[in-house]
């Protein structure tokens, strides 16, 4: 062994490791910058994409869908109902309209973008018809000729007045909650006269269709039509009438 290391060992041993090299201040702040960089060029767009792509779908899924109605699966039912000292002797009625016109907007996600008009003939109104009768819970059938009469009477100027008044409009005024309880306000047009009313109603989405079922009251007096009645009111129907409607229709092509 030498003695200079002879000497190093009595003096204190070894000489000690070298301490790492600090980063230089011109290192660290390149490394600051590169990060902006991807920061601002890579993260913030990408983040900016993905929640501009997540608001045009969710836009687009509010915007309202053309739909055309299915004729022979929609149809609008009005029920009368007798009342009077002799109402035994008369009949419940119930109307049915099934040629119907509808421009239908709807937005299943968002109801309150969506609009909606039908319309019917009043000429084409089935009164009384036996399959109608039995579906709307009257027992009951009428002969072929008392069914033409109460539906010339009912057509007459004495009631909806067919002549002056040839249509029934619906209009969509608002709607709101979920389709599957949608409270809607309509406007109903009958007898030259428009009225408003609440109607609970479902909006049910199948596939490329949808299908709208709701009901709601009115009276005929409201409208300016009175009620019939006979014998000095024993026999009469009732001012009130239960509408029902249930519509299907499909997206439009």
């Amino acid at each position: 062994m030498s003695r200079k290391t002879d000497l190093r060992r009595q003096h204190g041993a070894e000489r000690p490791a070298a301490a790492p090299r600090p980063v230089s201040r011109l290192g660290a702040s390149r490394f600051v910058a590169l990060r902006f960089v991807a920061l601002r060029f890579l993260v913030l767009p990408l983040l900016g994409w993905l929640l501009l792509s997540g608001g045009v779908q969710g836009a687009a899924a509010a915007e309202p869908v053309a739909y055309t109605l299915v004729p022979e699966q929609s149809q609008v039912v009005a029920v009368l109902r007798r009342e009077g000292a002799l109402s035994v002797l008369a009949h419940d009625h119930v109307l049915v309209a099934r040629h119907l016109d509808a421009t239908l907007q709807v937005a299943l996600t968002d109801l309150e973008r969506s609009t909606a008009e039908l319309s019917l003939k009043v000429a084409d109104l089935m009164v009384d018809a036996s399959a109608d009768r039995r579906a709307a819970g009257l027992a009951d059938s009428l002969e072929d000729d008392s069914r033409a009469e109460i539906r010339d009477t009912m057509l007459s100027d004495a009631g909806l007045d067919a002549a002056r008044f040839p249509e029934i409009r619906m209009r969509l005024l608002r709607a709101r909650g979920a389709p599957s309880e949608a409270d809607l306000t309509v406007v109903l047009r009958i007898h030259g006269v428009e009225k408003e009313y609440s109607v609970f109603a479902t909006v049910l989405p199948l596939g490329e269709r949808i299908r709208i079922r709701g009901t709601f009251e009115l009276l005929q007096s409201d409208h300016g039509i009175r009620p019939y009645t006979a014998l000095l009111g024993a026999i009469a129907v009732e001012d009130r009438v239960t509408v029902t409607f249930d519509l299907v229709a499909e997206r439009s092509r």
